[in-house]
């Protein structure tokens, strides 16, 4: 705090006289209120000051301490027996100065000690003084709460994180095991001609499982390569005009037409605007939005829908949508789907491969364009992704492509 902030809370700190006699308590309020502090109340019975302080609206309490049926040292304990969120500060302003009461006040709980009759200065700078230990203890009580609850909260970030390294590692484990098992397996069989020399078109067959767990396990090692070298600071575009829907087909019908056709799925490629021209790099988005895709595709059952279509934002955002009806994310597990290595538990979910890389992947490519990734889902009913591009990398508009005619920038 500052000097002035500081002079404007001790001024309008509330402050309670308590003393059984009255006019020691006009006084003192006259005094103080002539000083410029602007809460200042009153109270000549040790009871009713007694119930106003429990209350908790005071910073300070002037007592007497010699008083009828409740004294100043009991008021104290009275006081600070009760609980309240925050004691006040107490000054003892008694006639009575011989040593035993000033180390009573003082050893109850009292900050400080003025004698009656007290001269103007010295009630002012001690009440002063009390009060700005006061309100540089309490901003300093709540600096340190709030200390306390982000370092609170950034521990629960570290068990998540760790959580997420420890599921990562017994899921990429798993992921890495399921190819090499195949590759191992199957170049055994035919390193050894297990079926004799004659076999040969079991040979091919199994050469080609083996190519196809090859690449699959390719694929994993080059997310995880990918997706470490954004998250550290590493990742580069290789930027070139493209357009959005030789991008959007070529992804969709050349990459997954046959995979959707064989799990009983309808992918529709919608583009109802022209073809827009983009400045980015072909390669990450063809990557990004093929993750969307397969996403899509792992936890859509037989006979779902699948739509790839672009959309301009209200800002002139430029986004690749894809919308699916499968079976949805509920509201508190949408976080942990966009974390990296992130596997929302499902039973649909745990029928299928996957390190739990696409969704960040994705996220992280397109925000490596300036551009980010939007979520919205329900269970049962589907999900909504959408890559967007920030409107300065829509460079121009052409006529439409004709599907299947290959054009590139």
């Amino acid at each position: 705090m500052t000097d002035t902030e500081i002079d404007s809370a001790i001024y309008a700190a509330r402050i309670l006289i308590v003393d059984d006699v009255a006019i020691n308590v006009e006084i003192a309020a006259g005094l103080l209120h002539a000083a410029g502090f602007s809460a200042v109340t009153g109270a000549p019975d040790p009871k009713q000051g007694l119930a106003m302080a429990q209350s908790g609206s005071y910073d300070l309490i002037l007592l007497d301490m010699r008083m009828p049926e409740i004294d100043g040292e009991e008021f104290i304990r009275r006081l600070r027996a009760h609980s309240v969120a925050e004691q006040p500060a107490i000054v003892i302003l008694t006639a009575q100065n011989d040593e035993e009461t000033r180390r009573v006040a003082l050893s109850s709980g009292a900050r400080d000690f003025i004698t009656k009759p007290y001269k103007i200065w010295e009630l002012l700078q001690r009440v002063r003084n009390a009060l700005e230990i006061q309100i540089l203890y309490r901003k300093s009580k709540e600096f340190n709460d709030a200390l306390e609850a982000r370092i609170e909260e950034r521990t629960r970030e570290l068990a998540r994180a760790n959580r997420a390294k420890s599921e990562f590692l017994a899921n990429i484990s798993h992921e890495l095991r399921t190819p090499i098992n195949v590759i191992l397996g199957f170049s055994d069989i035919i390193m050894n001609r297990l079926f004799g020399p004659g076999a040969m078109d079991r040979y091919a067959e199994y050469a080609g499982d083996i190519n196809t767990a090859g690449n699959h396990l390719l694929a994993i090692i080059q997310d995880i390569l990918d997706l470490s070298k954004i998250e550290a600071g590493q990742g580069s575009l290789d930027e070139s005009d493209v357009r959005a829907g030789t991008i959007a087909h070529e992804t969709a019908r050349i990459l997954f037409r046959d995979r959707f056709e064989r799990a009983g799925l309808t992918l529709a490629v919608d583009l109802p605007a022209p073809s827009l021209v983009l400045r980015a790099d072909e390669r990450k988005l063809k990557q990004a939005l093929s993750n969307l895709l397969s996403n899509a595709l792992k936890f859509t059952p037989g006979g779902g829908t699948v739509t790839l279509t672009t959309v301009i934002g209200a800002d002139g955002s430029f986004g690749f949508e894809v919308r699916d009806t499968g079976i949805g994310i509920a509201p508190e597990d949408i976080g942990t789907a966009l974390a990296p290595f992130g596997q929302v538990e499902s039973a649909f979910r745990r029928q299928h491969h996957g390190a739990g890389l696409g969704l960040p992947l994705a996220r992280s490519l397109i925000e490596l364009h300036g551009g980010r990734l939007s979520l919205t889902s329900e269970k049962g009913v589907g999900t909504v992704v959408t890559l967007w591009l920030p409107a300065e990398r829509l460079v121009r508009e052409e006529m439409p492509i004709p599907v299947g005619a290959g054009a590139r920038s």
